[in-house]
């Protein structure tokens, strides 16, 4: 079973790798707050992101079933390293792999209601 986690975690890692590289290029954001899902390693997480002039002013997570203690890094830093950057393409919480991804791959998807 542990193994198969691992699998899958890897699958998601090399999968979030190719993603990130064919998403550069400049966006065109809307002003506004937009929710964004993804799976994370417990269920869904949900979370906010604050678009403002074209930057992402503020990501925000709001509810996730992911593993108290081992995520919690991660979801403090994933969306600080997203608002420094204005880019959700930045590097993964060591340990909390699954959990990174998710929450760049929810920005992601608030990012691209912002698009509309």
């Amino acid at each position: 079973m542990k193994n198969m986690k691992k699998i899958f975690a890897l699958g998601i890692v090399l999968s979030m790798t190719l993603v990130f590289v064919g998403c550069g290029g400049d966006a065109s954001y809307v002003d506004g707050t937009y929710t964004g899902q993804w799976e994370g390693y417990g269920g869904p997480l949900n979370l906010e992101v604050t678009v403002e002039d074209n930057t992402i002013q503020d990501v925000t997570v709001v509810s996730h079933n992911e593993s108290e203690g081992i995520s919690d890094d991660a979801i403090e830093e994933i969306p600080q390293r997203i608002v420094a950057n204005n880019d959700a393409n930045v590097d993964d919480v060591s340990g909390a792999t699954v959990t990174s991804e998710a929450i760049k791959r929810a920005t992601l998807d608030a990012l691209s209601k912002a698009n509309e």
